[in-house]
């Protein structure tokens, strides 16, 4: 066995560049005009739903016509799908809302309890339901629904507000004055004194040139700490 460099192998470099005597090649050709996450089984019922729903019938009738040019002119059972008559289509009997199934009013209770599942809160069950399907007035729907379930409000976050405490408006400058105290107890058990003379100077200043502070109460505030 000896090795020939390619240059050399004339004939078995011209056969594989030899081309198919047919010009054509075999391909398939698809159109994908939505991908859903549904089951053929979901899929056939929700056909079969919108072949009943008397709204739906007529929103089919006036995808496949024209839409009007003014939103006046649109028969009032279906005006409301105005605002987004662009993105409506009709696949295989089912309406489309861009890439969400819209979803017949038969069902619409069952596609809310599947929303709601896990008893998730309003931002999180309206996320979940615009990526898959539409009708009007949804989101109202799925915040009623919410709202209503006791399972969810009786588990859900709730943060606790504190009471805002408003003090009396001072005068003048220097009227009143702030500390933030931080004691190991509720009583005062520990103060400690800064001294120098430059502060003694700034501070001793203050009530001269502004007027001495006015006698106040301390008033227990959330941001007292212990420690």
């Amino acid at each position: 066995m000896r090795y020939k460099p390619g240059k050399d192998l004339i004939l078995v470099d011209a056969l594989s560049r030899l081309s198919s005597h047919d010009k054509q090649m075999e391909g398939l050709s698809i159109k994908v005009h939505h991908i859903v996450n549904a089951t053929n089984t979901k899929l056939a019922q929700i056909k079969e739903e919108t072949s009943k729903d008397e709204e739906l019938q007529l929103l089919t009738q006036m995808v496949i016509q024209v839409w009007p040019e003014k939103r006046h002119q649109v028969q009032h059972l279906i005006r409301e799908y105005w605002a987004i008559h662009d993105d409506i289509s009709v696949e295989n009997g089912i309406l489309m809302a861009g890439s969400r199934i819209v979803i017949p009013q038969s069902m619409q209770k069952e596609i809310l309890d599947k929303i709601h599942q896990g008893h998730l809160g309003m931002d999180k069950c309206k996320l979940r339901a615009k990526s898959a399907v539409y009708w009007v007035g949804m989101y109202k729907d799925i915040e009623k629904t919410v709202s209503t379930c006791h399972i969810y409000q009786k588990y859900r976050n709730s943060q606790q507000k504190d009471e805002m405490i408003s003090g009396d408006i001072p005068r003048r400058p220097w009227q009143a004055v702030g500390v933030d105290l931080f004691t190991e107890s509720q009583e005062w058990s520990w103060i400690y004194r800064k001294t120098g003379a430059d502060s003694e100077e700034n501070t001793s200043q203050m009530p001269r040139d502004q007027g001495r502070p006015t006698p106040g109460t301390s008033v227990p505030t959330s941001d007292t700490a212990e420690g």
